[in-house]
């Protein structure tokens, strides 16, 4: 029996994102924005790049951008860090996936939401956010904006927001409490 040939990278990307796309497909809707679809179910990325044979890190990196990133420290040594990524699909759709580092390697890295291309960037983090992350099928409460050391993000339809985090997440309601 012959060993299959590794995929090239743009091979390995097509097949990831067909298989992703292929998963998040039929999510059911958001009530509140039909364009924004929500896994019901904890959906890990890992499976899909062993499946192309690469490691997650630094693979989903090459076709993703970074929306948000949060770091936040409660005592000395007791540290965390959540981050916002998003993947553009060949159909024009982003998945939006999560890092987090609180969770095994292999469940670090997993699907929070798919939004249509016609969805502003940040109406997927505003419905997130708005029940701490219920309607998505996770729970992501975060400490308070002034309990974070660092944050930093950036979105295609606001800019730059890493100076405005603060008034940005208030007016969005991003720390619900």
């Amino acid at each position: 029996m012959r060993v299959p040939r590794p995929l090239t990278k743009n091979e390995a990307q097509k097949e990831f994102l067909a298989l992703l796309e292929g998963i998040v497909r039929d999510l059911p809707s958001h009530p509140e924005n039909p364009n924004i679809r929500t896994p019901r179910v904890f959906i890990p990325l890992t499976p899909l790049a062993k499946f192309v044979r690469r490691k997650i890190e630094p693979f989903v990196r090459t076709m993703t951008d970074t929306f948000f990133t949060f770091y936040w420290s409660f005592t000395p040594g007791n540290s965390g860090m959540v981050q916002i990524n998003s993947i553009r699909l060949p159909n024009g759709d982003r998945v939006f996936w999560f890092l987090n580092d609180w969770h095994d390697w292999d469940q670090q890295h997993f699907v929070g939401g798919v939004a249509a291309k016609t969805v502003c960037d940040l109406e997927f983090p505003r419905l997130l956010f708005k029940r701490n992350g219920k309607d998505f099928g996770h729970d992501v409460r975060c400490p308070t904006a002034a309990d974070h050391h660092v944050a930093e993000g950036r979105a295609r339809a606001a800019g730059p927001v890493s100076r405005r985090l603060p008034s940005l997440t208030d007016r969005m309601g991003l720390f619900a409490r």
